[in-house]
């Protein structure tokens, strides 16, 4: 069995959302015997050492990477505003990976082809005009709709016509496209159901993210004043969310809790949150090694405002033991089994009620949703699954 892996991004255990979900499903393809060749955009904002990637995907994959500076630039936002093209997937566009994936294409046989995110579907066509082999699409939410709450959060009215834009080629493009795989692998139902409407003949699948459940936690004693937010700090969703979550709810929690902590990390932490001076506020921005930050902290904050698709995080601190404070969004696609340990706050009454809610719950419930997550997320699960969806007609037998 051989697969080409088609990327946005490239997989890193210890990045985002994103990164480790393709890396988690590389290490379950890996364990299950697929011969995976993966070809990602090294994109300049998300700042990845490429040598040390690299070391970590050999052992999984043989791997291409394609530098690409995917951010927004003002004349191209502005040429496309008058052009029926999406601006959000044509960044990931470039004739010279074309190319690549065309001689790869041309020099070796693939029994199938894995598209990461809609963000690739630009190169479908070429692909298709090289194989027969069926084309799959890992599709991670819904885009168009984060950007579309996106819109509808933003204040400044120019900025907010300017998304609704942005959300409405986005939509028309997703339309267009989505329908021309073979298959579409959603994260959530919730995603499955809104994707099924554009997806024409496509087979619709939900197949989860698979998380590292760890073997034992990483602190089984509740601290309830030691919060914390890991995430990527250049993905809008995130620094918005937080960037409302400072500003008015916290300073009420620490004015009601003098004890009351929140570190926050993650990637390309933005100067303004460096230069915020918030009581109890700690900014560690990237951290390289997540079990010595998380070691003391049992409060997981995820307060998104606008997003699809799942919360990996929420999922990874329920794996390392920990209690999770999270907006109704945030919990998104999460099934209801599994939040037994997760408190749903949207405005500051909630908030501060969650304070008092934390105390409520015990270890051995926190011990339960770990052994729940392990038989529905695991890496070994999971891309049994999506293995079972790309290869039909093959019998796998774990390696591990």
């Amino acid at each position: 069995m051989k697969l080409l892996n088609i990327s946005h991004r490239i997989p890193h255990p210890l990045k985002d959302g994103g990164a480790i979900m393709i890396y988690n499903f590389l290490k379950g393809y890996k364990n299950l015997g697929i011969e995976t060749h993966f070809i990602g955009i090294a994109a300049k904002k998300h700042q990845i050492n490429l040598t040390q990637a690299r070391a970590k995907l050999e052992k999984l994959a043989k791997v291409y990477f394609f530098k690409l500076d995917t951010d927004v630039k003002i004349w191209g936002a502005f040429t496309h505003l008058i052009s029926r093209k999406s601006y959000n997937i044509t960044r990931f566009y470039h004739p010279e990976l074309a190319r690549y994936i065309k001689d790869k294409l041309d020099q070796e046989d693939f029994d199938a082809i894995q598209f990461e995110t809609i963000f690739m579907a630009p190169y479908l066509p070429i692909v298709r005009s090289m194989t027969k082999a069926p084309c799959i699409l890992r599709q991670h939410n819904m885009e168009s709709e984060i950007w579309e709450r996106r819109a509808k959060s933003e204040k400044n009215k120019i900025k907010k016509a300017y998304l609704l834009h942005l959300t409405k080629r986005l939509r028309q493009f997703e339309k267009k496209n989505i329908p021309l795989f073979d298959s579409i692998a959603w994260v959530t139902e919730n995603d499955r159901e809104k994707g099924k409407v554009c997806s024409g003949q496509s087979r619709n699948y939900v197949v989860p993210t698979g998380i590292e459940i760890p073997k034992k936690t990483i602190n089984a004693k509740i601290n309830s004043n030691k919060w914390y937010h890991l995430g990527a700090l250049d993905w809008p969703a995130n620094i918005d969310s937080l960037q409302w979550f400072l500003k008015n709810i916290w300073p009420t929690l620490v004015q009601k809790n003098k004890e009351i902590e929140l570190h926050i990390a993650g990637r390309n932490c933005p100067v303004f949150l460096k230069k915020m001076k918030l009581d109890k506020v700690y900014i560690h921005g990237e951290v390289e090694d997540k079990e010595t930050f998380l070691k003391d902290k049992s409060i997981c904050l995820i307060p998104i405002k606008a997003g699809s698709g799942i919360r990996i995080k929420l999922l990874e601190a329920v794996a390392q033991g920990k209690v999770i404070v999270s907006t109704r969004i945030g919990c998104q696609g999460i099934p209801e089994e599994l939040l037994k340990t997760t408190i749903v706050a949207n405005d500051l009454g909630e908030f501060l009620l969650a304070q008092k809610e934390i105390e409520k719950i015990e270890t051995k419930t926190i011990e339960q949703m770990r052994d729940k997550l392990k038989k529905r997320y695991s890496i070994e699960n999971t891309a049994l699954h999506m293995a079972k969806i790309i290869f039909p007609n093959q019998a796998f037998t774990s390696k591990k």
